[in-house]
């Protein structure tokens, strides 16, 4: 091998490399250019067709012409210098075009109507104003004649510099159905957008500042241009909440692949020729957001994301892109989707879902990749309270379906890595067929009656995923169950109480790892009698006799259970009947008469003749927690106007101790604490006294504080527009349903924020809940109590604070359970409340704020000495930040040591120590460590006593 100059081999190709990126660069450009010229040419023969400019319709094919040559041309452009020639051929067809306008029976000026006299002029002008070569900028003022600003704009067909049209909120806005090119336009009004024709734009702006009446956009012929905004200048994003109809009708692609359009809920979106290709015929990566539509498909797009949100009835197939499903969307059909997320969708109502691994084109096809794609399953979850019926198809990873309330039917049919559906107790068929399934778990679903999991098992080629588990657990109603699913060694079928029958199928045989964890338990499973032969020793096994299995179907499960008993796991395989209707003993001698014989009581344990396989090798198990003697105090954190943090001061500070050791953290001392959160960063973990652990927070004194806002938009206060009305609100849900509860107040007067506020509140303290409310200048603290008590929880365990919400209509029906709060929504009877709420030039909200104070837990280590553990403020009587709610000098009234059933909940139970206040309140004597023991190997196979 000679020498090689490896630099300057280098430098050639980065020189190659240059140049091919400005060759391209340079392309990309003039194919932007002659998409202009294109799309200005297209718009002036439309026009031109309206006249008799004969002269201008030759010309203008004859550039028409020019153009699909070059068109031609950047296809097979193979140098920068191909891309210039052309790029110079495009300059000068624009020059033609220019002294082809200049030539012509056009209007070459711009013009600007602003005044009743210029609008008196240029109307007069007539069809002479057909092409403008120029700009139009129009501005209605008062006074002018709406007939004639229409009668104008009708005249004006192609413009080729800018179109400008500003409105007024009050002035009748005119439609613009004869323009079919501009270079850019502006659109400001209140009315409908109808620019029907528009074929060819540069940037379109439709100014959103009066959405509320904009009712219609209709762009439906538009298929070039540069950019497409409201006046927010966002490319791609149009925000026109109250329109009912919106038109991209011809639009293949829009530029930048970007489209995010809001319209009012269930309006119609025209946008059927959308297709994501490029002029190229290459697939364009699209990134789409539609917001109000009542029905939307996408067939054509390939590639980008996609977000919906309330959208009806949504159709997507063939996208190997990104799916969000938001709010409000309520049915879906996907078909071969890849990514499709549904943690926000909480509205929808039915759902067909068939997912696909990624088949991007682009993605690489080596076979170290193609292998790792088998398994790139991405994971679905529903979260609609709404959903009814959901079919899943193709390829996902773990399906779950968890505590949907009013879906009635699952249909699972294609491959799932996992499948969970639990406590959905409106379920009542879940279909399973066709399907390969890894883990199955249904769990809790209390009106499903019939269960058939027929599917094939997925397991893969590494250890510890050879085998599957199935879980049918808890379920209420459920009467027969079917699994024929191979390579199972983990089977629980435990707390069915109707569960009569169960069937295994012909491939339930065998386990899919070295041992099997099997509990079959709690059922309605009755061996319709039990025979109990003779044997000369009954040590280890029992293992003479018969089941009449009657009409349980446990004999279906003989090879399978034979299989796992002989290879229990540490958990063990123990199968029982729940019942047994006769029983009958052999006497003393193989020979001996059966007799019959008292059935004993059911009972799960392996000595039990209801046990029909009772395997266990010696298990550890371990018990209890690690509970040491702790002390926890609360304080409150004063707030600043803005709910923040007041600062600390000089005088603030925390002193712990335990009686023997005692340690300051104190703003002045080293380190310097100027906030709370910092003071709680230097205390938490402080390691100064020894044998003492200390921890610090701010999760204690927790409270909800929502601001109720009663004002007009300008800011100003309000009150109603009568002395007497009702209020609903809604602030929890119906533990049943899980609807919002709602509450009628009593009668109100001189109704303003403060004085809702106490109506609220008076409503949220009514009966025994498990939360209290106070008020102060409209603002609702809202604090959880100690359950069972009236006492304010102030621990850091956590609280479920729900959210208010002020109604403007009357509910259907009103319900308040004991125990459980409500909502709020204000309906006075004066309808012109009513009326301006409608406006949206009238506003009842609410701001709500979580805040939470500061948490000081000290406990001793020591297991042999009890100590005297301690927290307080340095200077209790000054501080500025640790005060009460009221705003007063905490003088330690508001500094609470946090009591067991009185600032904290009670222990729930005491000898297994469950409760999480002992991990913040606990004496010397509740101390305790955990405790290993170890049960004892034992076996019980009656598997043969099924018979054959």
């Amino acid at each position: 091998v000679g020498c090689q100059n490896y630099d300057d081999q280098f430098s050639n190709i980065e020189s190659q490399i240059t140049a091919l990126a400005s060759q391209v660069a340079g392309l990309s450009q003039v194919q932007s250019d002659l998409t202009a010229l294109a799309g200005t040419v297209n718009s002036l023969q439309t026009s031109v067709a309206q006249t008799v400019d004969a002269a201008l319709a030759d010309g203008l094919a004859d550039i028409d012409t020019a153009v699909a040559s070059l068109e031609a041309a950047t296809a097979t452009a193979a140098s920068s210098e191909d891309v210039a020639a052309i790029a110079a051929s495009v300059d000068g067809q624009g020059d033609i075009l220019d002294e082809l306008l200049a030539n012509s029976s056009v209007f070459n000026n711009s013009l600007t109507v602003n005044s009743v006299a210029t609008l008196d002029a240029f109307f007069s002008m007539g069809s002479s104003l057909n092409i403008v070569n120029g700009s139009v900028n129009i501005t209605v003022s008062a006074g002018m004649d709406a007939t004639k600003v229409q009668g104008l704009i009708n005249n004006i067909l192609t413009v080729t510099g800018d179109f400008n049209y500003t409105g007024a909120s009050t002035e009748a806005m005119p439609t613009f159905l004869n323009l079919t090119g501009v270079q850019s336009t502006t659109i400001k009004g209140a009315g409908e957008y109808r620019l029907d024709n528009l074929v060819s734009a540069g940037n379109i702006v439709l100014d959103n500042t009066y959405k509320s009446k904009v009712t219609i956009v209709h762009l439906g012929a538009l298929t070039t241009y540069t950019k497409l905004s409201d006046q927010a200048g966002v490319i791609g994003t149009v925000d026109m909440g109250s329109a009912t109809e919106f038109h991209l009708t011809s639009l293949a692609i829009p530029t930048g692949g970007v489209l995010n359009i809001t319209t009012k809920k269930d309006a119609t979106l025209a946008i059927t020729a959308l297709t994501g290709l490029s002029a190229l015929g290459t697939t364009q990566v699209m990134t789409l957001a539609f917001d109000g539509p009542k029905d939307i498909s996408l067939t054509n797009i390939k590639d980008g994301t996609i977000a919906l949100t309330d959208v009806e009835n949504a159709t997507i197939s063939d996208f190997y892109g990104a799916i969000t499903l938001n709010s409000g969307v309520e049915n879906v059909t996907i078909t071969k989707g890849v990514n499709v997320t549904m943690s926000a969708a909480a509205d929808l109502i039915t759902a067909t879902i068939d997912m696909a691994t990624d088949y991007d084109p682009l993605l690489t096809s080596t076979a170290a990749t193609a292998a790792a794609l088998v398994t790139a399953y991405n994971d679905m979850t529903f979260a609609s309270q709404d959903l009814t019926t959901a079919t899943i198809s193709g390829k996902v990873g773990t399906l779950t379906v968890n505590a949907q309330n009013n879906l009635t039917d699952l249909t699972v049919t294609g491959h799932a890595t996992a499948l969970v559906a639990t406590s959905n107790s409106d379920l009542a068929n879940l279909t399973v067929t066709g399907a390969t399934i890894g883990n199955v778990t249904v769990n809790d679903n209390d009106n499903m009656i019939n269960l058939t999991l027929d599917h094939t098992t997925y397991v893969t080629a590494v250890a510890g995923n050879l085998g599957r588990a199935i879980s049918v657990d808890g379920n209420a109603d459920l009467e027969t169950l079917t699994i024929d699913a191979n390579l199972i060694d983990d089977l629980s079928i435990q707390l069915n109480p109707d569960l009569v029958s169960i069937t295994a199928g012909a491939t339930l045989l065998t386990i899919g790892e070295a041992t099997a964890t099997v509990a079959i338990d709690n059922n309605d499973l009755t061996a319709a009698k039990a025979t109990d032969s003779y044997q000369v020793s009954t040590a280890g096994t029992v293992d003479a006799g018969t089941y009449d299995d009657g009409t349980s179907g446990m004999k279906t499960f003989k090879t399978y259970l034979g299989v796992a008993a002989a290879a229990p796991s540490a958990a063990g395989v123990k199968v029982f009947f729940d019942a047994i209707s006769a029983y009958s003993v052999q006497g003393s001698s193989a020979t001996a008469a059966f007799v019959d014989t008292a059935i004993p009581a059911v009972a799960y344990t392996a000595s039990n003749i209801y046990a029909v396989a009772y395997s266990e090798a010696s298990n550890a198990t371990t018990t209890g927690n690690t509970i040491l003697q702790a002390y926890t105090i609360a304080f409150p954190v004063l707030r600043t106007n803005t709910n923040g943090d007041t600062a600390l001061t000089s005088a603030d500070g925390i002193t712990i101790s335990d009686g023997t050791g005692t340690k300051v953290f104190a703003t002045g001392a080293a380190p310097a604490f100027a906030t709370v959160d910092l003071l709680v960063a230097a205390i938490n973990g402080d390691t100064t006294i020894a044998g003492m652990t200390v921890e610090a927070d701010r999760n204690a004194y927790k409270e909800q504080l929502v601001t109720l806002a009663y004002t007009s938009s300008d800011g100003v206060a309000e009150t109603t527009s009568s002395t007497s009305g009702v209020i609903y609100f809604t602030y929890g849900t119906d533990p049943e349903t899980g609807a919002p509860l709602n509450l009628t107040t009593a009668a109100l007067t001189a109704v303003n924020g403060s004085g809702i506020a106490d109506a609220v509140v008076t409503a949220l303290n009514a009966g025994t809940n498990a939360f209290v409310a106070t008020n102060t200048s409209g603002v609702i603290r809202i604090t959880a109590l100690v359950s069972g008590t009236l006492n304010e929880d102030r621990s850091p365990i956590a609280h479920a604070f729900q959210t208010l919400n002020i109604l403007t209509t009357s509910p259907s029906t009103t319900k308040l359970l004991a125990g459980d709060l409500a909502s709020v929504v204000l309906q006075v009877s004066a309808a012109s409340n009513l009326t301006a709420t409608a406006s949206g030039f009238f506003n009842l909200g609410l701001t709500d704020v979580r805040h939470s104070g500061m948490r000081v837990t000290l406990k001793n280590g020591s297991t042999t000495v009890a100590k005297t553990l301690t927290a307080v403020l340095t200077a209790a009587a000054t501080s500025a930040a640790f005060v009460g709610n009221d705003g007063a000098t905490d003088t330690g009234s508001s500094r609470l040591v946090l009591t067991s059933g009185t600032t904290i909940a009670s222990v729930a139970n005491s000898a297994g120590n469950s409760s999480d206040t002992l991990n913040y309140v606990a004496g010397y004597s509740d101390i305790e460590a955990p405790v290993t023991t170890t049960s004892t190997a034992g076996t019980t196979v009656r598997v043969s006593w099924l018979g054959v």
